[in-house]
């Protein structure tokens, strides 16, 4: 029986790796755990894994190593390609809208299952030569673009079964590395875009008082 074993996290895809942390939380004990894992990874089923030779296992199991560590730095690429989409990384807090941030927000209270998710809201489809795709996006009410949830869909279940955890890791990190800083500089853009607002709704009280004659 030929297997494809991976050898690194450049061979695991994000919804292998979602389905890797959750083992843990599923009361196996250590050695039902390993080939959880390893059924996973090689998408062999568990019960022809317990039927393999011990020195086969033992083969496959020397070659998944790598995942007892993500201490391996990946560069962060800006521009990315998965298969024969184009993404662009795009980190920087003052282009999330209000609603991709409150989306962050109830995404990270469910640990890695909407991981993909996230990611969806920071890679922004381009084309070949970088430019967005127009079909992707619909201009707001301040006439800046912002993609359309339908493609953040589409990219979230894109990202399941086609990015590797290279990619991942090298985002994440990046990510989790500068949360604290992008939570700060959220707070302050949405309270300067609230107290813009609330300047706006007093100057309106003023114009209709005006034109009231403050009745």
């Amino acid at each position: 029986m030929k297997v494809r074993v991976p050898t690194s996290w450049e061979d695991v895809t994000l919804r292998q790796f979602i389905e890797l942390s959750k083992v843990p939380d599923m009361g196996f004990s250590k050695e039902d755990a390993n080939l959880r894992i390893l059924s996973i990874l090689t998408g062999i089923d568990d019960s022809e894994l317990y039927e393999l030779p011990v020195g086969e296992l033992a083969k496959i199991n020397a070659l998944v190593k790598f995942i007892e560590s993500k201490d391996s730095l990946f560069p962060v690429k800006y521009k990315i390609k998965i298969k024969d989409k184009r993404y662009k990384f795009e980190w920087k807090t003052n282009l999330l809208t209000s609603g991709e941030y409150i989306d962050i927000q109830e995404y990270l209270k469910s640990k890695n299952d909407n991981l993909h998710k996230i990611l969806a809201i920071y890679l922004k489809p381009i084309n070949i030569f970088g430019f967005r795709i127009k079909s992707k996006y619909k201009k707001n009410i301040y006439g800046k673009y912002i993609q359309t949830l339908e493609s953040r869909e589409e990219t979230a279940q894109f990202l399941l079964d086609n990015i590797t955890m290279d990619k991942v890791f090298a985002m994440s990190g990046f990510f989790l590395q500068t949360w604290g800083v992008l939570m700060k500089a959220t707070q302050a853009y949405l309270a300067k875009e609230k107290n813009r607002a609330m300047k706006a709704i007093n100057l309106s009280k003023e114009d209709l008082l005006k034109f009231t004659g403050g009745i």
